[in-house]
């Protein structure tokens, strides 16, 4: 954890080796319950992502809190998507 500009940014780190289809699993299903539970513990508002693997974390973490999801991303698609 460490703080910059008044935001805490809490560090995880994604697994990989030889088994990578169990090892990555186990990091969505790790990053998920984390970031659901900094959810619960600050009492967030609102949720926050960033890009298209970070905007699949907000949208389930949305669905699961029922807190609102403001997602940016930069992408020439983006407009029909």
């Amino acid at each position: 954890l460490y703080t910059q500009h008044g935001i805490q940014w809490y560090r995880t780190v994604w697994h990989s080796g030889s088994l990578q289809i169990l090892m990555k699993a186990w990091s969505f299903f790790w990053g998920m319950s984390y970031a659901l539970y900094l959810i619960l513990r600050h009492k967030a508002t609102i949720i926050y992502a960033e890009g298209f693997p970070g905007g699949v974390f907000g949208y389930f973490l949305s669905k699961l809190t029922g807190k609102p999801l403001v997602m940016h991303t930069y992408e020439p698609h983006t407009d029909y998507m």
